[in-house]
């Protein structure tokens, strides 16, 4: 997301990330870029996946106090964009391991 110069990646998760922005009150002239999709099998996986990245990632976490400038929620997930291609890889190796994990416990139970 970019307003006037000023970037930062917004992390969530959502059934329909090309409409999750609409919820975030964000101020007029915020231009939105979803730059990264991951697909994962449950609600519950998403909500794993973000908490574990939050932790990782939580040094580039962009205090509320400016992020709140410009959007009314979920403005506590906002990260330097430095941070962007670490947190693209990391989310993809998490989605992979979440499949691959999936595979292992569904073949146990055959």
């Amino acid at each position: 997301m970019t307003f006037n110069g000023f970037s930062w990646l917004k992390l969530g998760h959502s059934n329909n990330p090309y409409l999750r922005h609409l919820d975030y009150g964000l101020i007029d002239g915020v231009d939105v870029k979803l730059i990264c999709e991951i697909k994962l099998k449950s609600k519950t996986e998403a909500n794993l996946l973000e908490k574990e990245t939050h932790v990782l990632f939580k040094e580039w976490n962009i205090d509320k106090n400016i992020m709140i400038k410009y959007l009314t929620n979920g403005f506590t997930e906002c990260y330097k964009t430095e941070i962007t291609s670490q947190m693209i890889k990391y989310l993809l190796t998490k989605q992979f391991s979440y499949d691959t994990l999936r595979d292992i416990i569904n073949k146990a139970k055959e």
